[in-house]
C-alpha cells in the first residue's frame, strides 16, 4: 500500500493552480464510506465481471497518468472492503463520521491531502457506484483541466454538472465546510460559469444507488448466451 510520506516529483502533465503559479500534483479520491441504505447492501461490493466494484473504480484511478497518488475514503463495511484494496498502491483513510453524509467524507479527505500532501494541486473526486467509469473518463477530466484555466472540471450527464470532479486547492477550504449529505454540486453553483469546465460522459448518468438501478443495468448486460 502506498504510503503518505512520500515527497511528490512535480511533472508537466499536472493541473495548473492560478493562485500558486505553478503546477501542482492531482491526488485521486474515492469517496467509499457509504452505507448504501437504499441499495440495502454495500454497493462497494457489487460485482462487474467478477470485479468488485470499488476495486474496478481504483483501478480506474490508478490507470491515469496525471494523478500522483489515490487515496481511499473507508467507512461503513470498512472491515470488507479493506482487505480488497490492501495489495493496491493506494492509501485507505477511515471516518467513523460516515453515517453524517457524503460531506464528512469530502472533509476527511481533505482534511488528510492538506496534512500530509500540503503541495497538492488539486483533487479529483470520484465516487464508488458508476459502472461505467474507467481510465478513459478519468483521463478526460484530467486533461480538460491541463488545459484550461478553470478551477473546477466536472463530468457532464442527464444536463448537469457531477462526479467525478477536479477541484483546484483554492476550494478546500469551502469543502471542509459541507455538511449532511452535501457534495461538490453546492461547489458548482458558487463558482461563476467561466470557472467550471464540463466534460460530457454520458454514460456515468448511471449510478447503482437503489435495488432498481442494479436492476436496470443487469438488464442491459449483453446476454453472453
Amino acid at each position: 500500500m502506498a504510503g503518505m510520506d512520500n515527497p511528490y516529483e512535480i511533472g508537466p502533465s499536472l493541473f495548473m493552480n492560478p493562485d500558486l503559479n505553478r503546477p501542482g500534483p492531482i491526488v485521486g479520491v474515492i469517496l467509499a464510506a457509504g452505507g448504501s441504505k437504499r441499495l440495502g447492501h454495500p454497493k462497494q461490493l457489487i460485482e462487474i465481471g467478477g470485479v468488485p466494484l470499488i476495486v474496478r473504480t481504483v483501478e480506474a484511478a490508478l490507470g491515469v497518468v496525471a494523478i500522483d497518488q489515490v487515496i481511499v475514503v473507508l467507512g461503513a463495511n470498512a472491515d470488507r472492503i479493506r482487505p480488497l484494496l490492501e495489495p493496491l498502491e493506494v492509501t485507505l483513510i477511515e471516518t467513523s463520521a460516515w453515517p453524517d453524509g457524503l460531506s464528512q467524507s469530502i472533509r476527511t479527505a481533505v482534511n488528510t491531502i492538506e496534512a500530509r500532501l500540503p503541495g497538492t494541486g488539486a483533487a479529483l473526486f470520484t465516487l464508488c457506484d458508476q459502472p461505467h467509469l474507467d481510465s478513459a473518463a478519468l483521463t478526460e477530466i484530467t486533461a480538460a483541466g491541463s488545459a484550461s484555466t478553470s478551477s473546477v472540471v466536472a463530468a457532464k450527464y442527464d444536463n448537469h454538472p457531477g462526479a467525478p470532479c477536479l477541484i483546484d486547492r483554492r476550494h478546500f477550504d469551502f469543502l471542509k465546510k459541507l455538511e449532511g449529505d452535501e457534495g461538490a454540486r453546492s461547489l458548482f453553483q458558487k463558482i461563476s460559469p467561466e470557472d467550471l469546465t464540463l466534460v460530457d460522459l454520458p454514460q456515468l448518468s448511471l449510478d447503482l444507488d437503489t435495488p432498481a438501478d442494479l436492476e436496470r443495468w443487469h438488464r442491459d448486460q449483453p446476454d453472453d448466451d
